[in-house]
């Protein structure tokens, strides 16, 4: 017969337990709830456990903190961490330390309960799997990096870095070798600044003639030259209020 798998939840939000131990009485796993980081340590050191759920923000620990303690403690089950103040930069260092899931609250319960049975098995019995497959993919999703394959560390540092650039005004130099994903970085920035509601354009500079440079960048009004039969926006123009991203 199958094994139970034991689930340890981490909250300090009751009603956000309650909520949680709900979602997965179908599954009929074992449920262990702890409210902070020094009880789950415990509870970790006693049980046998399938999954983890951890809070984000604990009364005495940080939930990816408490992952990595964790980890050091010889728990290496798979872990969703949930919080109500998503990031890339967070998001990364929960990847490396196993992660399965980086989930933003609020979140439908129906949205946790499948990421659960994914990572548990139908059932709510113990199975394998990619750690890395539900966090890689919600980043994806979010940040339009669904056509990248690369899980490296150097990747996922540029990606932090991103994030930490996001947040400025300043003009970004995104240096690399043709095909290292420069086009993506810049739509890291582009998403997750306060410009992600306005356009992104990419101008690849190297395929547009000299000649024409100008008028693409810039726009022209109908009868600056002999072709321009009607007024055009340039594309300066048209990135206005977001980004403009020349390669």
């Amino acid at each position: 017969m199958p094994v139970t798998a034991t689930v340890l939840i981490v909250d300090d939000d009751p009603a956000m337990l309650q909520s949680i131990e709900r979602t997965l009485d179908p599954l009929g796993c074992r449920l262990i709830a702890a409210a902070d980081g020094a009880s789950a340590l415990q509870a970790a050191g006693d049980t046998d456990l399938a999954l983890l759920i951890l809070d984000r923000m604990l009364p005495d620990a940080d939930g990816v903190e408490l992952l990595g303690h964790l980890r050091a403690q010889g728990v290496e089950a798979p872990a969703i961490v949930v919080t109500a103040h998503p990031s890339l930069e967070t998001a990364v260092e929960a990847l490396g330390l196993s992660a399965a899931h980086y989930l933003a609250k609020p979140f439908a319960p129906g949205a946790l309960l499948a990421r659960v049975r994914a990572l548990l098995g139908a059932g709510g019995t113990a199975a394998g799997g990619d750690d890395a497959d539900f966090l890689w993919q919600t980043l994806s999703e979010r940040h339009g990096f669904e056509h990248v394959m690369s899980r490296n560390a150097s990747v996922w540092n540029a990606y932090a870095m991103a994030a930490r650039v996001a947040g400025t005004p300043a003009p970004v130099l995104i240096e690399g070798e043709t095909g290292t994903g420069k086009d993506f970085l810049a739509r890291a920035v582009h998403y997750m600044s306060d410009r992600a509601g306005k356009h992104f354009v990419a101008v690849n500079c190297g395929a547009l003639p000299e000649q024409l440079l100008t008028s693409e960048l810039f726009g022209h009004e109908k009868g600056a030259f002999t072709s321009a039969t009607a007024a055009k926006k340039g594309l300066c123009e048209v990135a206005d209020g977001g980004t403009l991203f020349l390669d």
